[in-house]
């Protein structure tokens, strides 16, 4: 992103200095085929079909032309150099994320300022000196293997965390690591993508697509997505089939766990939609199937914030554009018996989460941020 974002800045810069526009540029030639589809009776040209096929030789060497005529534009920009150099001061700073917690460690990613990627750090406490965890940097050596996701267990004994699994694609390989000895376990999950983890006990959930054939892993349509639940120490092909919808199969499907881990919740997203269903199990009373909260995909939106006792804090756009929260008894699922916990108010409420009996929220006002604990 940074490369491109250089080269569209120079190349704009170069244009807007020039006293005289600049000649044509001589595009590579890019052939035609005949190739006709009908859809409901209409009959559409695509002319341009052989480039979908990303693996052609043929593909690769039109690329490879189109990048040459782009090099040779912005090779000849003089000042480039100087704008490269100008920007990399700008950027040189060290920068912090917010850090997090477990069992007295203090975790938290940093960025020394010119790193392709922030470093994920753990220490003892507040006056701990800093080590490196995850250096995502190191993960290969061009730079495009990022450190994707991290999470803790509850015991805080063991983290997942996902990694590029190829490069420039959404697929992500799982990997656990042991917080003790700081190693990463034998075991790897594969064909990972827009799927989060969530722990309960000695295992998590996550969501998987099956495996697609050699030579096709960046052009599969990404159907039929399933949860899992993978225990520590097993191979992948062990794990536990959760959920799954054939009936759907464009659907994205997740389940996530409440802080206590007491509850899964399901969520099922549409494409077309805004929305989302919502299903839940309580995994303390030993339940194996998902009770709806909201069974249908609408334009919606209902997110999980923790449990309290027998209920689910629920942040939702049912009935308040802005969101509000609400109290929800798994037993009395119907709208009509929730418990409005923060009302809608006119500022919109971009994020919600709860920490030691309260609520800290998020909205935005007069674009900017403003938090408050309730």
């Amino acid at each position: 992103m940074t490369k491109t974002f250089l080269h569209a800045a120079a190349l704009a810069l170069a244009l807007a200095g020039c006293a005289s526009a600049p000649p044509p540029l001589a595009y590579p030639a890019t052939p035609t085929v005949a190739q006709t589809d009908s859809y409901f009776g209409t009959t559409v040209a695509d002319p341009y079909r052989w480039l979908e096929d990303d693996n052609a030789a043929q593909t690769k060497a039109w690329v490879a032309a189109q990048n040459r005529v782009t090099d040779g534009v912005l090779d000849a920009i003089a000042f480039r150099p100087a704008l490269r150099e100008r920007l990399r001061a700008l950027a040189n700073y060290a920068r912090y994320s917010a850090p997090f917690q477990k069992n007295g460690w203090l975790f938290f990613y940093k960025n020394d300022g010119l790193q392709n990627q922030s470093v994920l750090y753990v220490q003892r406490g507040a006056a701990g000196a800093p080590e490196v965890l995850l250096d995502p940097n190191t993960f290969s050596a061009d730079g495009t293997v990022r450190l994707a996701s991290f999470r803790l267990s509850r015991d805080g004994r063991y983290a997942v965390y996902a990694k590029t699994a190829i490069p420039g694609s959404d697929w992500q390989d799982l990997y656990v690591l042991d917080m003790t000895t700081r190693r990463t376990l034998p075991e790897v999950l594969h064909w990972v993508k827009f799927s989060g983890t969530a722990w309960r006990g000695d295992g998590f959930y996550y969501s998987r697509y099956a495996a697609p054939s050699p030579g096709s892993e960046l052009t599969t349509r990404a159907e039929n997505q399933k949860v899992y639940f993978h225990r520590v120490g097993t191979e992948q092909d062990s794990d536990t089939l959760v959920y799954e919808d054939p009936a759907h199969p464009t659907r994205l499907v997740g389940v996530d766990t409440t802080e206590d881990e007491r509850f899964a919740v399901l969520q099922s997203f549409q494409f077309g939609r805004r929305g989302n269903d919502l299903f839940v199990r309580d995994e303390r009373a030993g339940e194996r199937s998902f009770r709806p909260i909201v069974a249908e995909i609408g334009d919606a939106r209902f997110d999980v914030i923790d449990s309290v006792g027998n209920e689910l804090l629920v942040a939702t756009t049912l009935g308040a554009p802005n969101r509000r929260v609400v109290r929800v008894d798994p037993a009395r699922p119907a709208p009509s018996d929730w418990a409005t916990v923060l009302p809608e108010r006119p500022e919109v409420l971009q994020h919600v989460t709860s920490a030691g009996g309260r609520l800290f929220a998020n909205y935005l006002k007069d674009v900017r941020s403003q938090i408050q604990v309730f």
